[in-house]
């Protein structure tokens, strides 16, 4: 009688450990899944908020480089 209570302490013990490897393992794949499709969006936004300002910049750089252009150009047709 004693041999088979020692026995079934064994395998409550077994199933405990198993069970929190499987929980564990669980947790793991559905953060990995939030945080993969959760914050996807987020980042989306953000990559096209970062792409217009880039935009915007690349206008306004070429907008100085041609105000620029033309100003030296009336100098030197001045001269």
């Amino acid at each position: 009688m004693r041999f088979l209570f020692i026995y079934l302490k064994q395998i409550e013990m077994t199933v405990t450990i198993l069970v929190s490897i499987a929980c564990f393992i669980i947790g793991g794949f559905l953060s990995y899944m939030f945080f993969k499709h959760g914050l996807k969006s987020k980042y989306d936004n953000i990559l096209k908020e970062a792409e217009a300002e880039a935009e915007v910049i690349k206008k306004n750089k070429l907008l100085e480089v041609k105000e620029k252009f033309l100003n030296k150009k009336q100098t030197w047709r001045k001269k």
